[in-house]
């Protein structure tokens, strides 16, 4: 059977609220323990790993943008208001590596890596794996707003300027955050309790948005530029993304794919459009979720390797037993 994780609502008591997690190390850490002390009960394949989780606004901090959490969810992050702010940013260049949340990501790390050494198992196992630092589209959309999808066509000298030190920037950022997490193998990377086929994750959700020539003109290039600088990449994004993500698969930097979670969005049809061009690619996709419904429709003929599950279950009595099921015991 192919590797599958089966989640179910955490029994980990009193995770901590996302402004303690943003004010206090040990906050954060107790909140990924979490999840790793959920799989590891149910004892599906996850593999235990955690990160330094400020948020979207972990790149967008080093440009000077504010973060904001609002009713306990992740942060949101306020963005520039005019295009003269977009202009001056832009003229700045890339910024100091220990603005907005850079040195704190490093003192994380420091404290991740003093309470794992004193349990010498944990330390073994449990891999530490690079930030979120989202993509360079996603990134420029949190400085801008929402007015950069007019701004590609209204203002495309400025959009490209904004991206150019925007990718400069990622691959500046992600170079110090993969000295201070676990290595793994080369052409491979931790990341979401699986292990990727890249030696990065990028991500890029603001693109579902685009046509698929706007993709390719706007976004793709700078996606390239990064996941080349790496070696290779992994790349996820929130949806299907139907009119480019066979362009996306057949980029040659591109190793992996992993589509996040959209209830009702996927289903069979999907996994067939997909599965020849990541076959002729190489390409794998990496944990595909699924909802009950869409486990129970699931054809295990399409994908027979190169594609890990992922199931969300009501609780974990009913994970317990699908894990079971599915591994033929």
């Amino acid at each position: 059977a192919l590797p599958a994780r089966f989640s179910y609502p955490s029994m980990v008591p009193d995770r901590r609220p996302m402004e303690e997690v943003h004010a206090d190390f040990g906050a954060m850490m107790y909140n990924e323990l979490a999840g790793i002390a959920d799989s590891v009960r149910v004892g599906d394949d996850a593999l235990p790993m955690i990160r330094v989780n400020y948020g979207v606004g972990t790149v967008p901090s080093l440009f000077g943008l504010h973060s904001r959490i609002v009713n306990g969810n992740m942060p949101w992050v306020d963005h520039l208001e005019s295009t003269e702010d977009i202009k001056r940013l832009v003229d700045r260049g890339v910024p100091d590596l220990d603005n907005g949340f850079g040195a704190r990501i490093v003192e994380t790390y420091r404290f991740y890596r003093d309470m794992l050494a004193k349990f010498p198992k944990c330390q073994q196992f449990i891999k530490i794996y690079h930030a979120d630092a989202q993509g360079p589209l996603d990134i420029a959309h949190l400085i801008w707003g929402s007015d950069i999808f007019i701004g590609m066509y209204d203002e495309p000298e400025l959009y490209h300027a904004l991206m150019e030190v925007v990718t400069d920037t990622y691959i500046k950022f992600l170079e110090r955050d993969l000295t201070l997490i676990d290595p793994s193998e080369e052409g491979y990377c931790y990341h979401w309790a699986g292990y990727y086929k890249g030696n990065i994750l990028l991500r890029d959700d603001s693109s579902v948005n685009l046509s698929r020539d706007m993709y390719l003109e706007m976004v793709s290039p700078y996606l390239r530029k990064i996941a080349k600088h790496f070696g290779g990449a992994a790349l996820h994004f929130c949806g299907r993304a139907d009119q480019w993500v066979a362009d996306l698969i057949e980029t040659p930097e591109i190793e992996s794919v992993n589509f996040g979670y959209m209830e009702e969005r996927f289903d069979m049809d999907f996994l067939r459009k997909i599965q020849p061009v990541c076959e002729a690619n190489k390409v794998a996709v990496i944990d595909y979720q699924m909802s009950l419904k869409e486990f129970a429709d699931y054809d295990p003929s399409i994908f027979k390797t190169g594609m890990t599950i992922s199931v969300h279950t009501k609780d974990f009595e009913q994970a317990k037993r699908m894990l079971a099921e599915w591994r033929g015991n």
